[in-house]
């Protein structure tokens, strides 16, 4: 027998409610989110703030185009440290080395 989309039932809403966002841990975490930076020119690996991956990215996307989202760079392993600060003009501000991140 072959079932076709129709004989699938699917939960209503009510059924099968999503958790709120507003919850203070899920804020917390999403404020807490970190994106992998790579060893580079005596840069052990790292990471930096989410928010400043974002910022690194913009200036990513506007230089090469957007074929790799932000997402997609932190799956594959993040910046390169120098290439970060490259594209940013300046410094990381918010790196800390790997060993720090773990704790």
């Amino acid at each position: 027998m072959t079932l076709t989309p129709q004989d699938i039932e699917r939960p209503r809403a009510e059924e099968n409610p999503r958790p709120e966002p507003r919850d203070e841990t899920v804020r917390l975490r999403a404020r807490d989110r970190r994106a992998p930076v790579q060893a580079e020119a005596g840069f052990p690996p790292g990471s930096i703030a989410w928010s400043e991956h974002l910022l690194v990215w913009q200036a990513y996307a506007a230089k090469y185009g957007r074929d790799q989202s932000a997402e997609r760079i932190a799956e594959r392993g993040g910046f390169g440290h120098l290439e970060a600060e490259v594209l940013l003009r300046r410094p990381l501000e918010t790196w800390r080395p790997l060993a720090a991140t773990i704790r």
